[in-house]
């Protein structure tokens, strides 16, 4: 990548997943939801798994990951118009 040109534009690829709730869920249930999802992804019997496919868990707060997912929001759309990508 570095020799196409993307580290000018600081194209840095990573891959990550993440839980969504419909707007308007009561912030209860996404705190319920966050407690559990982080519990698993810190357990031990999930460890091995990660280790073996190279995945590092994110365990965050809804408000951070929030503020992680607004990041990633902005950082693509400058790589997909110098990579000359159009939506369809």
């Amino acid at each position: 990548m570095i020799e196409s040109g993307f580290s000018k534009i600081g194209f840095h690829p990573d891959v990550w997943m993440g839980i969504f709730a419909p707007a308007g869920t009561p912030p209860a249930i996404v705190d319920k939801l966050n407690r559990e999802v982080n519990a698993v992804l810190k357990s031990a019997e999930l460890a091995p798994v990660l280790k073996r496919y190279a995945y590092e868990a994110m365990v965050t707060t809804p408000a951070e990951f929030a503020t992680f997912y607004a990041s990633q929001l902005r950082k693509w759309p400058p790589v997909l118009i110098a990579a000359g990508l159009k939506p369809q």
